[in-house]
């Protein structure tokens, strides 16, 4: 653990070697009081067997809450991420965050609704992006053999794209994307879901992604 109000901003880490998880229960790295708002740099090795479970108002994910940070070179394989709330194999809660040539294979992320409401901002690579004063993108991703299912605002790489992020250069492939609706929600939303965004703000930019037996299912009662 570390003190709160820490958040490695202008320090870089770097992955020396692949890593094999166990699939033993992992908190996320990065949480509201306790961001993370460096640079971790995968350094094009693996991370293998991550599994997490949140409940409530929790972001799930490799990392968490990220303000300002920047994630790259890195790929996931096996990852299993359960919560009620933002979820993503990388990152939940990216704003102004870069994220870039970052991968994920063979992947589960579900986000169901906690007291009626969440279960939204939800995608493989990010979960919410935006750019809030300053730039956020995820650019040169790939996502193959996914299942990432959430209430609403459900994308194959991003599940929300707000203000100005950016997300470009990306591909998915072999994945199912679903707004699963069928929970009692506490108001009627819009779905919101997508191959590669589930939700885009009018000053988002999506371009040249591209995806490959991809099935977008929206489920309602």
């Amino acid at each position: 653990t570390r003190a709160a109000g820490i958040s490695f901003k202008g320090e870089t880490f770097r992955l020396m070697k692949d890593i094999h998880l166990n699939d033993e229960r992992w908190t996320a790295i990065g949480a509201p009081g306790c961001p993370f708002s460096g640079t971790f740099d995968g350094n094009n090795h693996k991370i293998e067997g991550l599994f997490v479970y949140e409940t409530g108002k929790v972001s799930a994910g490799l990392f968490g809450y990220c303000p300002s940070a920047t994630i790259k070179d890195l790929t996931v394989l096996n990852a299993e991420v359960y919560g009620n709330y933002k979820a993503a194999v990388i990152v939940a809660d990216a704003v102004c965050t870069k994220i870039e040539n970052c991968h994920v294979n063979d992947a589960v992320v579900l986000s169901t609704p906690y007291n009626k409401n969440d279960a939204n901002n939800v995608g493989a690579i990010a979960g919410y992006l935006a750019a809030d004063g300053g730039t956020a993108w995820v650019k040169d991703c790939t996502v193959k053999n996914a299942k990432i299912t959430a209430y609403r605002k459900v994308g194959g790489i991003v599940g929300a794209a707000n203000l100005a992020a950016e997300v470009t250069g990306n591909y998915i492939e072999s994945s199912y994307i679903t707004a699963d609706m069928t929970a009692e929600y506490s108001e009627v939303k819009p779905a919101d879901a997508g191959a590669i965004v589930g939700y885009k703000a009018a000053e988002a930019t999506v371009t040249e992604n591209t995806s490959s037996n991809v099935d977008v299912i929206i489920n309602v009662d």
